[in-house]
């Protein structure tokens, strides 16, 4: 679980680099190009949490299943 915090900190901490270096989207197109990348990643961060957090769920409910089939397998004399 750290690598999807620490995205999710790093997405922050360029978000507060663009606030402390006071871009703006009503100024330069590079201040408006920068500020749509880290939109961009900011997106991006959230959804590999979220993914993340899906696939440790499936990874439990295959595990759970994966029990169950062990012992549910017909046997190669039936």
């Amino acid at each position: 679980m750290a690598n999807e915090t620490n995205i999710i900190q790093k997405s922050a901490y360029l978000r507060g680099l663009a606030d402390g270096m006071k871009l703006s989207a009503n100024s330069d197109d590079t201040s408006k190009l920068l500020l749509a990348m880290i939109d961009c990643i900011d997106s991006i961060a959230v959804q590999v949490n979220d993914n993340t957090d899906l696939i440790c769920e499936l990874d439990d409910e295959v595990d759970s299943c994966s029990d169950c089939l062990l012992y549910t397998s017909p046997s190669p004399r039936d």
